[in-house]
């Protein structure tokens, strides 16, 4: 695979020396690859991002675009296409005029800026809308136009930092899968900024997951979803339960329930477990059904019915008192006849246990 991006090293002090908003930082990034730079506000990826992009100098480590060190080149010269989340269109500028600036300024024949312009529209899906003025547009409208601008002097690299964070739902969802659509007609070297992990697992190839200005994971969204690296991958990335306990007689007891140990685990050692809300398996109410043997099952008491769509979620508490959340189809719920304030039995399907550094 030919590589687009390489961040080797990347470090990024903040003012007066106090931490690293950026703390080495390394990836590489396949030439036509969509990537996603997920994380929580401050985690550091719009830092990385603008250094990707030469907005921003690093205080140490390097970046190469196509084979190239361009970590002292000006950002004017690194042929990159950069997307705000603010559009930072021009006001003045009617839809036209605002995509054909990068190439007006490139001082290209007036010929060429009116067929890429015209082109450009048409991907957008703005054709009709070249001779409004920024304020006449939708904010999904704008973000769109603010896409095609980026695009029009032809970069070998696109960076979009948080590029739908102000738009509503519907929108955002619409733009997703536009945006995706997008790459697979233009196979552009891709990264985009997000905080939203549904953005991050259904747009991108892969994802980084970074935290404290550091990569906590690097995979595709499924081994970023079902095989987390580290405790903070597995509790940011989706809905999740977190269970407290230690190991006993080799077996990590989480209360009032107990799955295996990981392996080198003694007696006395401190785990956490994150189990998805849809690998709680609800056995039964426990005035309808035997008690099983295994030790893996425990009661817990239905504490409220949350209908989301065809979907409900069950918060339960166990006999512990740790709470624990279960996600079923209605149907489920109605097969088994939940209500709430009644015991049922629980057990684990899937739990991922993390002792300080290690996770099984």
């Amino acid at each position: 695979m030919l590589v687009g991006i390489v961040a080797r090293d990347l470090v990024k002090r903040f003012p007066g020396g106090s931490g690293r908003a950026v703390d080495v930082v390394s990836f590489e990034i396949g030439a036509g690859e969509l990537v996603a730079l997920l994380g929580p506000s401050g985690g550091g990826k719009t830092t990385v991002l603008r250094i990707l992009a030469g907005l921003e100098s690093p205080d140490e480590g390097r970046v190469l675009l196509r084979g190239v060190d361009v970590t002292d080149v000006r950002v004017q010269e690194r042929n990159i296409g950069f997307v705000f989340q603010s559009y930072a269109l021009f006001r003045h500028m009617t839809v036209r005029e605002n995509v054909g600036f990068g190439l007006e300024i490139r001082g290209k024949p007036r010929a060429e800026v009116d067929r890429v312009v015209s082109e450009l529209l048409a991907l957008v899906r703005l054709a009709e809308f070249g001779a409004r003025y920024p304020h006449e547009l939708s904010g999904g409208q704008r973000q769109r136009v603010a896409l095609a601008r980026a695009l029009a002097p032809g970069p070998s690299v696109l960076l979009l930092d948080e590029p739908f964070g102000a738009l509503d739902a519907k929108v955002r969802l619409e733009l997703r899968e536009w945006l995706r659509r997008l790459h697979e007609e233009r196979a552009i070297t891709t990264v985009f900024v997000t905080h939203d992990q549904e953005e991050a697992l259904s747009v991108a190839d892969r994802v980084i997951v970074m935290n404290r200005g550091k990569v906590e994971q690097i995979g595709t969204p499924e081994e970023i979803y079902d095989r987390p690296a580290t405790a903070f991958v597995a509790g940011f990335v989706g809905s999740i339960n977190e269970l407290e306990g230690e190991v006993r007689g080799g077996r990590a007891a989480l209360g009032s329930l107990a799955v295996h140990a990981p392996p080198g685990a003694g007696d006395g050692t401190s785990v956490r477990a994150f189990v998805r809300p849809h690998d709680v398996e609800l056995v039964g109410v426990t005035s309808r059904v035997e008690k099983r043997s295994s030790v893996e099952v425990a009661t817990a008491r239905v504490e409220r019915l949350v209908r989301v769509g065809w979907m409900v979620r069950i918060e339960l508490k166990l006999g512990d008192d740790q709470p624990l959340t279960v996600e079923l189809t209605k149907d489920r719920v109605a097969e088994l006849g939940l209500t709430e304030g009644e015991e049922v039995f629980v057990n684990l399907r899937d739990a991922k246990l993390f002792v300080q550094d290690y996770s099984i």
